[in-house]
């Protein structure tokens, strides 16, 4: 009795899945490669105002998306039922995303085994045979930080911990990265790691915002700035989160260019 009950419900269920979809068969060819990465005009750098950010999206822009017709209609169909969700664009015929300059499918096709999901998409690790030349300090954004150039030439971003959050947020974004990269996603190297802040070395072209629009070059002073906002750990070493840069010209980060 229970048996053909059982049976009935499982009947039931996958009648309505059938009848809940809108999806079609399609003959046309499955596109797995979205060309994404033709040139485009090199975009304008904006400077970045975190208090405008965070009242635009909350507010503003929620606001505007209701003035939005071609968005607020289409709410307006779903709910009564006359349009159907839209699809997304960048899905193939079989519902799946195809590769592309941000995205491949390398662990849909053929699985990664523990170890290559544990290691992400590789290990940031400065070297620490020689200073680490900072380039520029990170003022925007909640966490102190700055951009460093180590002995080989490697350019990484440091990223540190508030305060009174220690582990927290470095923590959170190598895991991030980790789950990221396992689910498709191109990122770069971040790695937790500890140094001497005696390795630090101000170079000749790092500079600082001057409070008038423009740059002057960094001191020691505005270094001890950013330290003073780090926890110490026991030993006295700092814990951050190097990010290494990836290959390539940065857009909308202000660097100077690398010596020759």
């Amino acid at each position: 009795m229970w048996k053909r009950a059982i049976d009935l419900a499982c009947v039931v269920l996958l009648c309505c899945g059938c009848a809940a979809t809108t999806s079609e068969f399609s003959t046309c060819p499955i596109k797995w490669v979205d060309p994404d990465n033709r040139a485009i005009a090199e975009p304008r750098e904006l400077e970045e105002n975190q208090i405008w950010d965070i009242l635009d999206h909350t507010i503003f822009f929620q606001m505007a998306k209701v003035f939005d017709l071609s968005w607020s209609g289409r709410r307006v169909g779903n709910a009564i039922g006359l349009a159907d969700a839209r699809q997304a664009d960048n899905v193939n015929v079989l519902d799946e995303v195809p590769n592309s300059s941000w995205f491949t499918n390398r662990h849909f096709f053929s699985r990664l085994d523990s170890g290559h999901l544990r290691r992400g998409p590789g290990i940031a690790s400065p070297d620490t045979s020689g200073s680490w030349e900072i380039y520029a300090g990170k003022f925007e954004g909640g966490t102190a930080g700055f951009t460093i150039r180590d002995p080989l030439g490697n350019l990484y971003l440091l990223k540190f911990d508030s305060q009174g959050n220690n582990e927290m947020g470095s923590a959170a974004e190598v895991v991030a990265t980790k789950i990221l990269y396992a689910a498709g996603y191109h990122v770069p190297q971040n790695s937790v790691v500890y140094f001497d802040p005696d390795i630090l070395e101000i170079g000749k072209k790092a500079s600082v915002p001057d409070g008038a629009g423009g740059k002057r070059s960094m001191q020691q002073s505005d270094l001890q700035v950013i330290l003073d906002k780090i926890t110490v750990q026991p030993n006295g070493q700092l814990r951050c989160v190097a990010s290494k840069f990836l290959s390539g010209v940065p857009v909308g980060c202000r660097l100077p260019a690398l010596p020759k």
